[in-house]
């Protein structure tokens, strides 16, 4: 899995972004074997004026799925990453399970179809 961090309008210690780091992998892990990249943007919208400002943008690409993208403001930088890897997680479960449902009801159909046809002699 790639991790990509990038800050806007903000400075972000080395201590800061490893801290990030392990929260996104340790609350993606288990899913971190379809994940091939998760693009992280974080944003101070109003600058030096305070309050809920702080946007974490949760981009998450795996193989043989769409994107999902997650955004998330919060008070701080790790309450906004917090939520949006929870969200995030959530998101990515969902979607698992719905092609997992989708690839066995697909699977079902394709065989009764081939039970069902009339035998072909040769």
């Amino acid at each position: 899995m790639q991790l990509i961090i990038n800050a806007s309008n903000l400075n972000l210690s080395k201590r800061l972004r490893r801290s990030l780091s392990n929260r996104i992998v340790k609350g993606l892990s288990k899913l971190s074997g379809r994940i091939r990249r998760v693009q992280v943007s974080i944003t101070d919208m109003n600058g030096p004026k305070g309050g809920n400002d702080k946007q974490c943008q949760l981009k998450v690409e795996m193989d043989g799925m769409p994107s999902v993208l997650v955004i998330e403001r919060r008070a701080s930088i790790p309450q906004a990453i917090a939520q949006a890897v929870v969200r995030t997680s959530m998101v990515l479960k969902r979607k698992l399970s719905r092609a997992r449902q989708f690839d066995r009801r697909a699977t079902h159909l394709a065989v009764a179809d081939l039970t069902s046809s009339p035998a072909i002699n040769a």
